[in-house]
């Protein structure tokens, strides 16, 4: 059975719901989203970050949200 959660970038400007199957990786969904790999997910209950090869079917509830913090590199 899969499960619902919302995307939200730490900004609050964009969202989205995805659907989560089954062992679906933290890797997996930067790639599904289009984000950049560098990006940290986090989710609601917690601001560190999840591992790359983390299943999120695992981690999260029916429709949790998840949050996105955009790499971004810094010029100087």
């Amino acid at each position: 059975m899969n499960k619902w959660i919302y995307v939200q970038t730490l900004s609050g400007l964009s969202f989205a719901m995805v659907c989560i199957p089954l062992g679906l990786t933290v890797s997996q969904l930067k790639l599904l989203l289009g984000i950049d790999p560098r990006s940290l997910v986090t989710l609601q209950s917690g601001l560190q970050p999840l591992a790359e090869n983390e299943s999120l079917y695992e981690k999260v509830l029916n429709y949790d949200t998840v949050y996105i913090a955009s790499y971004r590199r810094l010029g100087y």
